[in-house]
């Protein structure tokens, strides 16, 4: 008996999240319940920008107080850690777009940068989203993560130690980062829209799993190979 189309999908999700795991296993293995939750737009703009004017990692605290505009010191610190973490997730090529971006695009590449920094989001997304989509269920919900962080207790052994509100958070988190990027509109499963053009910066062997993330169509797919 022949695969059927839905079957034939899980299995591409199944070896793009292998093969991506493998390649981050030194750096995102192990789920962190300490990130700041949300896009941060705005914030992460204003730092992406700082950072890529940056030629070394010396920080000014006056330069970072107008660029965090937070009254507590330690909050704009935690927030500008999480930030400059996301940012040297990402490529050179995709950082030096972000700067001139328009703000749809600055929302994708966020989203990506957050898939390769935090571990949970993209089993959130390879486990629970892209299934979902493919057998056209309508959304993602808090039950579906808590599941999720279960059945990883058994790899992510920290997790029992995980509170019922902790676990509750990161459920809440792992939405509003579904939400903001636009994967998630009005509890309805979207796909990402954007360029050919802009989808091209992924096209490259270590972040086509990308398309997969963003739920490109074939059709899209076959754009990005061809124009």
């Amino acid at each position: 008996m022949f695969p059927t189309k839905v079957h034939f999908f899980e299995l591409l999700v199944k070896l793009v999240k292998i093969i991506l795991v493998i390649k981050l296993r030194n750096t995102v293995l192990k789920y962190n319940a300490s990130n700041v939750g949300g896009l941060m737009v705005e914030d992460s703009i204003r730092v992406f920008n700082y950072l890529h004017t940056k030629s070394n990692n010396s920080l000014d605290v006056k330069e970072l107080e107008q660029i965090l505009p937070i009254k507590s010191e330690n909050s704009r610190n935690r927030i500008f850690q999480e930030i400059r973490k996301r940012f040297y997730a990402l490529d050179t090529e995709i950082a030096n777009y972000f700067v001139s971006a328009i703000r749809e695009e600055q929302t994708i590449i966020l989203y990506f940068a957050i898939l390769k920094t935090y571990k949970l989001l993209f089993d959130v997304v390879f486990e629970i989203l892209i299934p979902k989509y493919i057998k056209g269920e309508s959304s993602v919900t808090k039950m579906d993560i808590l599941s999720l962080l279960d059945s990883k207790a058994e790899d992510q052994p920290h997790i029992d130690n995980w509170s019922i509100r902790t676990r509750n958070n990161m459920a809440t988190i792992m939405l509003m980062y579904l939400k903001e990027s636009g994967l998630q509109k009005e509890s309805k499963i979207s796909a990402l829209q954007a360029s050919v053009h802009f989808w091209k910066l992924f096209a490259n062997r270590e972040n086509s799993w990308m398309f997969e993330a963003a739920l490109l169509s074939n059709e899209t797919k076959n754009q990005i190979k061809t124009d």
